[in-house]
């Protein structure tokens, strides 16, 4: 909640240090009218990556990664490393203050390859920010895609906790079955086949 002015000089030299370093070129923007309309561009930034390719759709299953943020800068180009290999194009929202991040790669439907790819993604994006001592579900929590990769981040045996847990409060597997424990949603025979 700090004032434009209480910010103007710590942001005067961060766009400084950029400059010199040969960084991306960056201003202070101090109008509120302009400030207003990067807002609403970042808050449209999803619906307008659904604009980039009218062939493709932007596809929530890497969403909600974390690192610490001393290793952003290896885990970006780590991702863009993954995006290239894979000729992919992404839309990235996230929080960069807390190394935050959520990834929509921009896929096609109606390939039948993408459901095999999704997998293959899944399993690569999510080593990466485990390899950065990061996490795959920062605040979106762990859900039916994430629940088969959760080994990447639990133990054995705080997987089997969790398996306990559950065993006590839903016996039958009857309240949102296949998270969180015995994951077995077949993202591949679930996806929608249109863009």
């Amino acid at each position: 909640n700090a004032s434009i002015k209480e910010l103007k000089k710590p942001m005067t030299e961060v766009i400084e240090a950029l400059r010199v370093r040969g960084g991306p070129s960056a201003r202070l923007i101090q109008n509120p009218n302009e400030r207003e309309m990067f807002w609403q561009v970042r808050d449209a930034s999803y619906l307008l990556s659904k604009l980039l390719d009218p062939n493709k759709r932007p596809a929530a299953f890497l969403e909600d990664m974390t690192v610490p943020p001393e290793h952003m800068a290896k885990f970006f180009s780590d991702i863009k490393y993954l995006l290239k290999k894979y000729n992919i194009t992404a839309a990235v929202h996230g929080h960069g203050g807390n190394a935050h991040f959520h990834f929509y790669p921009l896929l096609d439907f109606t390939n039948r390859t993408t459901p095999a790819l999704i997998v293959k993604m899944s399993e690569e994006f999510f080593n990466v920010a485990v390899k950065y001592g990061g996490n795959i579900c920062g605040e979106h929590n762990d859900g039916i895609i994430r629940t088969p990769h959760l080994s990447k981040m639990f133990s054995k045996n705080a997987i089997k906790l969790f398996e306990e847990t559950e065993h006590i409060f839903d016996p039958d597997d009857i309240f949102n079955p296949g998270k969180k424990v015995n994951p077995r949603f077949d993202i591949k025979s679930s996806i929608r086949k249109v863009n």
